[in-house]
C-alpha cells in the first residue's frame, strides 16, 4: 500500500512539474543554449581567418567540406563591391534555404527571421580575408521548421526539442521566458510563451506508467485481502468483498467525471 502511495504521489507531482513554469523554463534554457553554443561556433569559424580565405577562393580540402556541412546550421559567404554591400555567393554548406535580400542589406548582428521554412537566428557579419578585400558572412540557425504545408514528414516542430512543440510558441510579445543572444549585449531574439489547454499526462508516458503501476499494486492489495477473507470466513464474503469495492470505486469514478465534467461546462459559459 505505501509503495502504492508513492507512486500515486510520484504521477501527481509529475504531473505539476510538466504543468508548471519550471518545466517551461527548462525548455527555455535548452532552446536558448542550443541557440548560443551554435553563434559561438560561427563565431570561432569566421575568426579563422586562413580558412575564410580558402573558402572564399573555393581551395578548401574535402574533410574541410565535410566538416561544415555537418554543422548544425547555414553558412553563407558572399563577396562584396567597393560600397561593401553583398555580392555573389561564394560558399554555403547548407541548401534548405538561403539569406533573403534584406538580410544581406542589413547592418551586421543578430536578428530573428521567418523564412518559407520556418523560424530563423540570423548573424550577418564583415570579415577580412586579405588585405583591404573583406566578405560578408551569414549564418542562418534554425529554430523551428514550419512549413506552407504540412505532412507526417514536414510537421512544425522546435529543431532540438521534440517536447517544446506541444508545450511552448513562439511569439514577439514580452513572456517571463526569452531566449538571448550569446554575445554582445545579450539581446532578446524572441520569446516563449505556455501553450493553453497542455495536458501534461498525454505527452509524458512517465506519468501514466506511474500511475499504472500504482494501480496494479492496489489491485494485488485487493485480491491479497479478498483471498484472506475468503480463507477465514468463506467465499461469500470474499466475493461480497470484492463487489462491494469495485461498486464503490465504480461510484467514486462516476462521480470525479461528473464534477469534472460540471467544471468544464461552468468554465465554458464563463
Amino acid at each position: 500500500m505505501l509503495e502504492a502511495l508513492g507512486l500515486f504521489l510520484c504521477g501527481y507531482f509529475l504531473n505539476l512539474y510538466f504543468n508548471s513554469d519550471a518545466s517551461v523554463r527548462s525548455l527555455r534554457n535548452s532552446i536558448q543554449s542550443s541557440l548560443q553554443d551554435r553563434e559561438r561556433d560561427f563565431e570561432r569559424l569566421t575568426k579563422d581567418t586562413a580558412l575564410m580565405r580558402r573558402l572564399s577562393d573555393r581551395q578548401y580540402t574535402e574533410q574541410e567540406l565535410a566538416h561544415l556541412v555537418d554543422k548544425k546550421y547555414g553558412l553563407f559567404l558572399y563577396d562584396t563591391d567597393p560600397g561593401g554591400a553583398a555580392g555573389t555567393l561564394l560558399f554555403w554548406n547548407d541548401q534548405r534555404s538561403l539569406p533573403s535580400p534584406e538580410l544581406l542589406s542589413a547592418a551586421d548582428g543578430y536578428s530573428f527571421v521567418h523564412l518559407s521554412n520556418g523560424q530563423y537566428d540570423v548573424i550577418r557579419k564583415t570579415v577580412k580575408v586579405r588585405n583591404e578585400k573583406v566578405m560578408v558572412a551569414m549564418a542562418l540557425i534554425p529554430v523551428r521548421w514550419q512549413y506552407y504545408i504540412s505532412t507526417t514528414n514536414l510537421t512544425p516542430e522546435f529543431t532540438e526539442n521534440n517536447a517544446a512543440e506541444v508545450r511552448v510558441t513562439i511569439t514577439n510579445s514580452p513572456t517571463e521566458f526569452p531566449v538571448h543572444t550569446s554575445l554582445g549585449n545579450g539581446a532578446t531574439l524572441f520569446y516563449l510563451a505556455k501553450k493553453p489547454g497542455y495536458h501534461a499526462p498525454a505527452h509524458n508516458w512517465s506519468i501514466p506508467l506511474v500511475i499504472l503501476l500504482g494501480v496494479l499494486l492496489v489491485l494485488v492489495l485487493i485480491h491479497n485481502v479478498a483471498h484472506t477473507i475468503r480463507e477465514r470466513w468463506g467465499a461469500a464474503w470474499g466475493i461480497g468483498f470484492l463487489i462491494s469495492l469495485i461498486l464503490l470505486l465504480r461510484m467514486m469514478i462516476y462521480a470525479y467525471r461528473r464534477n469534472a465534467a460540471t467544471g468544464n461546462l461552468g468554465a465554458v459559459k464563463a
